[in-house]
């Protein structure tokens, strides 16, 4: 299948977004979500709070946890780089996020695209470093490739109903006669 993507930044922030205000939507991939997955420093945190919490909840943080979570987060960083972090996340307060269902039928592929830029990347730091053993390079690329497949397949509404979270079918809609 081929693979083509293309995503900008503020596509990851509109889903930071959505998890927060329309969680519901994005259950399906919350448990394969990665701060990795994110680029930029006050996206990682803010997506590192927010997964830390989901981990130990089973839910998103209210926008007043986050805030608590990133004080804890940011305890030991200077207060100017937390600023930026709190006011990045002001901003995701007031995104319009009427468009959920478009991210949501996308992150799946966001989300493979991150993975494999994430492998490519691992790879490419091993053969820099000199570091890695052979065949080692090759096996993650490989593992990369299995990572994005499997999200790719969280984007099908054949997966969304194995999970048990189907799309409601659209009916065209009934017409009836006046009496």
């Amino acid at each position: 299948m081929p693979m083509e993507f293309d995503f900008r930044d503020g596509f990851q922030e509109m889903f930071l977004s959505c998890l927060m205000r329309e969680p519901k939507h994005f259950l399906h991939v919350a448990p394969e979500i990665k701060t990795e997955y994110f680029t930029g420093a006050q996206p990682r945190m803010a997506a590192r709070c927010m997964l830390e919490h989901f981990e130990r909840y089973k839910r998103f943080p209210t926008w007043e946890a986050l805030d608590q979570r990133l004080h804890e987060a940011c305890s030991q960083v200077p207060e100017s780089e937390f600023m930026l972090v709190t006011d990045f996340v002001k901003r995701l307060q007031e995104l319009d996020v009427s468009d959920w269902e478009f991210v949501r039928d996308h992150v799946a592929d966001f989300l493979a695209e991150r993975a494999l830029v994430g492998g490519i990347r691992r790879a490419v730091d091993m053969l820099q470093e000199n570091t890695a053993p052979v065949g080692r390079v090759t096996s993650v690329f490989a593992e990369a490739l299995q990572e994005v497949q499997a999200l790719q397949r969280l984007g099908r509404p054949q997966s969304r109903q194995a999970l048990g979270r189907r799309r409601p079918a659209t009916q065209p809609p009934v017409v009836r006669a006046r009496q």
